[in-house]
């Protein structure tokens, strides 16, 4: 039984991570490819 409940707790981990590293990713290409655009531009 304590097996089976540490299975569905790191399951909501992984779907937490899931769901939370997408967005992360998101976050630094929107930061990222304004700024590589400028310094294209520039340079």
């Amino acid at each position: 039984m304590p097996k089976f409940l540490s299975i569905i707790r790191i399951r909501k981990k992984a779907k937490t991570f899931f769901v939370f590293a997408p967005t992360k990713m998101f976050q630094l290409f929107s930061f990222f490819i304004p700024v590589f655009l400028i310094f294209r531009m520039t340079g």
